[in-house]
């Protein structure tokens, strides 16, 4: 079944991402807990992108271990929420006239798939 809402509405249950006040308690204590680590990740992952082509499939980020359980617990936690986010992507040409004569429509109803 889909519904439609507009996504500036408090939505009760649902999880955004842009959101903390809507996160479960238990995510924001993982985050909260492992911010040094999530932070860690990041750095070295920017580190290695810019090693270049080759020098990427060499390096290692050495958090990825310690990113993995933190993203699985992360999983587990939100299993059974309804998550709300936004995913963008580049249109493509024939795409671009139908998002300029709908974006209105678009910016106002978002599916919910319930």
């Amino acid at each position: 079944m889909i519904e439609t809402f507009d996504p500036t509405d408090d939505a009760p249950g649902i999880v955004d991402y842009e959101r903390p006040d809507t996160w479960p308690p238990a995510l924001t204590a993982l985050l909260d807990g492992h911010t040094d680590i999530l932070v860690a990740h990041g750095r070295e992952q920017h580190r290695i992108n810019m090693l270049g082509f080759e020098g990427r499939w060499q390096a290692r980020n050495r958090y990825k271990g310690q990113w993995d359980k933190i993203v699985g617990r992360a999983d587990e936690i939100l299993a059974d929420e309804q998550l709300l986010g936004f995913h963008c992507t580049r249109l493509a040409d024939d795409e671009i006239p139908d998002t300029t004569t709908n974006w209105t429509w678009r910016a106002r109803t978002m599916p919910r798939f319930t």
